[in-house]
């Protein structure tokens, strides 16, 4: 079947009905709709780069990636947070090669061209061999026009014009700031990654980070095995978690973004699994009455197109090709908290989603089998829907724009195509 050609009537009208609680399943396998993602999406709307954590001194960087352009996020004089493209203005190699550092110059390693960590030029090395005019005036590395940050989280955006982060952001900012408020100081700090690829397209993890539905059945080893330790530890277990008990929403904040609430009694089947004694010190730690607290808040959210906040931890998606996404997991470390909590934190953020976790690796198998099986649409008598209908005649929409239905509903996976619909239309007539 020849690819289609991406208009807008037909992503619209063919390829995203959230009304519908549907998508077609070409926008996971189709090269241009892919290359269309890259320029309507990842290259005009916010884009999370970075923590402040990780860019926090006068002169550290990082680099990093938005859609499929290499950049380096930085902190220069005065403490302005740079975001320039990765590639020299000379012949194109990338400047900087290290993940993380700090550096107040970047020197391409081809012909020796130096920049400062604003992306000025700073040196030409044998400039007497070029004559007037042939360095091009203002020859420089390419910057994101735009760079803001809230609560610690550091976003670019390589358009020229649209909304500001905040206002991008809207209903999600109150959580960010409950996120943030876990710190005493208000600052939390990354202290880790791990990173996975899978074999599929980007948008399967978005879909897969707010969604409660499949974790009944993919992950019931790991809800198993909780319960069973608990048990063993004399914990007192409430009503195991699934998909269907209780009454915890999700939410279609607009924009892409939304937010998966997770069930009461979660945070006592996990610390169920550690000794009473390291749980008790780390409550007294925290100075609070309430052990859940340590692993709180209760909440996933996806900021839309690339980005997934936890309690422990924040997730980056990064496209690399149609059929290829890698993932990358940081775990967040509160200053100021007692050892014992923070231990708890992290083994919890390894025993899930580390390469050896319950869960985690679960997703990233179904992620390649969704991918392998969508190839059938390639045949014009293919089912070719995907199906996110689950409440999508039952939920409900406030005052404020947002939409609610249960957590373990697919609103959250509409929510997503409401957005990527109106980017990939924009402009058109």
């Amino acid at each position: 079947m020849a690819n289609p050609k991406l208009t807008a009537d037909r992503v619209v009208e063919d390829l995203a009905q959230p009304e519908q609680g549907r998508v077609n399943g070409l926008i996971y396998t189709d090269q241009s709709i892919f290359d269309e993602e890259m320029q309507r999406i990842f290259y005009s709307t916010w884009v999370f780069v970075a923590h402040e954590s990780e860019v926090s001194e006068v002169g550290d960087y990082k680099t990093t990636y938005i859609g499929r352009v290499p950049v380096i996020v930085t902190r220069s004089e005065g403490g302005a947070l740079n975001v320039v493209v990765n590639r020299c203005a000379h012949r194109g190699a990338t400047v900087c090669q290290r993940e993380l550092g700090n550096a107040n110059y970047f020197k391409c390693e081809y012909h020796g061209w130096v920049y400062d960590n604003t992306g000025e030029l700073k040196g030409v090395t044998l400039r007497s061999g070029f004559q007037p005019g042939e360095i091009p005036e203002g020859l420089r590395l390419d910057r994101a026009p735009r760079v803001e940050a809230y609560q610690g989280c550091i976003f670019a955006s390589l358009g020229e014009e649209g909304p500001s982060l905040r206002e991008n952001l809207g209903g999600v900012a109150e959580y960010l700031d409950e996120w943030a408020a876990r710190s005493p100081s208000g600052k939390l700090k990354v202290a880790g990654v791990s990173r996975q690829r899978y074999d599929g397209n980007w948008k399967l993890q978005v879909e897969g980070s707010n969604e409660r539905y499949h974790a009944e059945f993919l992950h019931r080893v790991d809800t198993q095995m909780s319960v069973r330790l608990a048990t063993r530890q004399g914990a007192t277990v409430g009503a195991k978690r699934t998909a269907v008990v209780g009454d915890e929403r999700g939410i279609d904040f607009g924009n892409g973004h939304s937010l998966m609430e997770i069930p009461d009694g979660y945070g006592a089947v996990q610390l169920g699994k550690y000794a009473r004694e390291l749980v008790d010190e780390a409550t007294a730690g925290l100075g609070t009455s309430d052990p859940t607290d340590i692993l709180g808040p209760y909440w996933r959210m996806m900021v839309f197109p690339n980005v997934v906040f936890a309690s422990t931890h924040f997730r980056v998606i990064r496209p690399i090709s149609v059929d290829l996404t890698e993932v990358a997991q940081y775990y967040i470390e509160i200053p100021g908290w007692p050892e014992s909590a923070n231990h708890i934190r992290k083994r919890e953020e390894e025993s899930f989603y580390g390469a050896a976790g319950f869960g985690a690796p679960d997703d990233f198998e179904m992620f390649s089998r969704i991918q392998r099986g969508l190839a059938a649409s390639d045949w014009p008598g293919a089912n070719q829907w995907v199906l996110f209908k689950r409440e999508v005649t039952t939920e409900q929409t406030e005052p404020s724009g947002y939409r609610y239905a249960h957590a373990a509903s697919e609103i959250e996976q509409r929510a997503m195509y409401y957005a990527w619909r109106a980017l990939m239309s924009a402009g058109e007539e």
